[in-house]
């Protein structure tokens, strides 16, 4: 007799969609990253022309407006950077959140498979108990009438 999980289907069907989340966090997670990484370069940049205009020790006044407005376009590249990296966190941590409930899903899905199969084997060795006691009760009548004849 084998094992059949009534809601194999379900847990089957569960497991996929967990899969689907991993795959989705996995997405957002390197948005993140990258977003990150290009956030990194825009600082870097910014902290470099900032040195660069530390060791400056004349400008000009057209090159002073040049540097200004490369300084304001930076920072404001900086903020758009990290407008997207605090979006691109809040999708991956949505998706992380989806994630954990597809494993809750699935999780009670194969608790209550596992509960099925202990039922499954608790009953397997009841009908074994039952014949093996047939069986000893057959045998006890045969020896009882081979006594007595």
């Amino acid at each position: 007799m084998k094992f059949n999980y009534s809601l194999q289907s379900v847990l089957d069907y569960k497991k996929q969609i967990e899969d689907f989340k991993k795959e989705d966090f996995a997405d957002a997670n390197n948005r993140l990253n990258k977003e990150n990484d290009v956030l990194d370069n825009i600082s870097d940049t910014h902290q470099k022309a900032m040195e660069s205009l530390r060791h400056k020790k004349q400008f000009e006044i057209q090159e002073q407006k040049h540097y200004a407005q490369y300084m304001i376009n930076l920072e404001s590249k900086i903020q758009e950077q990290k407008n997207k990296v605090n979006h691109c966190e809040q999708q991956r941590d949505e998706a992380r959140i989806k994630l954990e409930s597809a494993q809750k899903e699935r999780k009670i899905m194969e608790s209550l498979e596992e509960k099925e199969l202990e039922q499954f084997i608790k009953e397997i060795k009841l009908k074994e108990e039952k014949e093996l006691n047939e069986i000893a009760t057959i045998g006890f009548a045969r020896n009882k009438k081979g006594i007595s004849t």
